[in-house]
Parts: C-alpha cells; sequence; structure tokens
C-alpha cells in the first residue's frame, strides 16, 4: 500500500510540473536564462532568483526587457537585461550623463546609479567611504557609484569637509563615431531621432545578432535600450538599436 502511494505521489508531482512548464509556455519564459551576471540590472533578478519574462507583440517604453547581444563570457553567450528608453520617432540624447526623451529627462528608478567623484582631506571620512563601497585604493579623491538617497545622505555632510560632484565622462568614444558617425560621448550623446522606417542604409544603427541578417533586424520595429546604471554599462549607445526580433521577452512583475 505504501509503494502504491509513493507511486501515486510521484505522478501527481510529475503532472503538476508539467502543466506548471506548460503554463510557463504559454504565458512566458521561465528561468533558466543565462542572464550576463556583469550586467547590474540582470545581477538584481539573479540575486533575487526568480524572475520571468513573456513575448509579446509590442513592447513600451520602460519595458524591462531581456535581449539577445553578442555577450560572450568564458566561451559562453549571455543574454542582457535593458530598460527601453525610446522606440521609433522618438529622439534619444544624454546630458551630463542623464537621458532625455523627447526633450524630456527619463526618471529612473531611485534604485539606478550614476558616478560621482568624492574629495576630501578628511582620512577618517575617506576610510569610512573606501570600507562602505569596498574601494581599495588610496587618496584624497574617489569615484563611486551612488544611488540618488545614497548621494542625497552624502550632501548632507558639511561642503568644506566633503566635496561630491558628478563624473562626467565627455571624451568622445570610437563606438560613438563608428555606430552613428557621430562625435559623441557616454554622457553627452545625441539628439539621436530614430526613422520612422528604417532601410538598409541605416544597417550601422542597429545591434547585429541571433544569427539574423540586418534585412531581417530592420524588417521588425526597433528600440533604444538602456539600464539603470547609464554610466557603467554597454547599452544602444555601444551596442546600437535592438531590433524587436532580438527581444526574448519583458519582465513580469
Amino acid at each position: 500500500m505504501i509503494k502504491n502511494l509513493t507511486n501515486k505521489a510521484r505522478y501527481y508531482i510529475i503532472l503538476f510540473t508539467c502543466l506548471f512548464l506548460f503554463h510557463g509556455c504559454l504565458n512566458g519564459i521561465l528561468v533558466p536564462l543565462k542572464l550576463n551576471p556583469r550586467d547590474c540590472m540582470a545581477r538584481t533578478l539573479l540575486n533575487n532568483h526568480i524572475y520571468k519574462f513573456e513575448k509579446t507583440g509590442t513592447y513600451s517604453v520602460n519595458d524591462i526587457v531581456a535581449y539577445q547581444t553578442n555577450d560572450i563570457i568564458d566561451g559562453r553567450e549571455f543574454i542582457t537585461v535593458g530598460r527601453i528608453l525610446g522606440r521609433q520617432k522618438d529622439c534619444i540624447q544624454f546630458i551630463d550623463g542623464e537621458p532625455y526623451r523627447n526633450g524630456k529627462i527619463f526618471h529612473l528608478p531611485r534604485t539606478a546609479t550614476m558616478n560621482y567623484l568624492c574629495i576630501s582631506k578628511d582620512k577618517y571620512l575617506m576610510d569610512s567611504l573606501r570600507a562602505r563601497y569596498n574601494i581599495d585604493h588610496e587618496g584624497d579623491t574617489i569615484q563611486l557609484n551612488l544611488t540618488k538617497d545614497e548621494f542625497e545622505q552624502l550632501k548632507t555632510v558639511n561642503s568644506q569637509i566633503l566635496n561630491i560632484q558628478k563624473y562626467v565622462f565627455d571624451k568622445t568614444v570610437p563606438d560613438f563615431a563608428n555606430k552613428f558617425n557621430k562625435n559623441w560621448s557616454r554622457d553627452f550623446f545625441g539628439p539621436l531621432c530614430i526613422p520612422s522606417q528604417l532601410s538598409m542604409k541605416d544597417t550601422n544603427m542597429i545591434l547585429i545578432s541571433g544569427g539574423y541578417s540586418p534585412s531581417e533586424l530592420l524588417q521588425d520595429s526597433v528600440y533604444f535600450i538602456t539600464t539603470d546604471n547609464v554610466q557603467n554599462e554597454f547599452d544602444s549607445r555601444y551596442k546600437g538599436l535592438v531590433s524587436k526580433k532580438l527581444i526574448i521577452g519583458k519582465l513580469i512583475k
């Protein structure tokens, strides 16, 4: 009798698992996805252990999506996660490292980080910042990745003791010149107005990946995808516009 109960329990476990996976196939893509562990948004999802992406017909601005790139680490190809900043007919720009869409600042979540320079002669303060943010080099100046809350907290320190300022990278980067034929930089980028229709002459503007030809990728909608760490991640400023064919799905919360 115990054996029969064990077999029946095993049967129901297998049945439940199959139904669960079938439901997942209908409604989205379940783990495991090989998310890029060096990508800040992917790391957040990996730390939460459970995440789900859904394939849809269209994607909207602010959607968090998983998409195919050419990111290879130790011989393995990984999936990248990003936030849609714009689509066709939108104008994208970065000013002082801040993203803009159609002339208006694009407000990232408060968990997003920016680069700041912290300058102080106070050794105790600098040592505490190094310990807090795991910085190992010495000196009166350190570069930190801070959220808005962390930045505002440090701004409460007397400015005569701590000078904190946004670190802006204004040098031209070859990737931009190659991709968009412009002398843009990471923090001073655009404006890039995405055409309503792309043709083969726009091939240099798009990300080529997934085994698709440029003509196949250009047949679909394209998106400008950034991340919540706009100063330290490789997004569409580097990689180019992302065709819908390369998007695996959007994050379901």
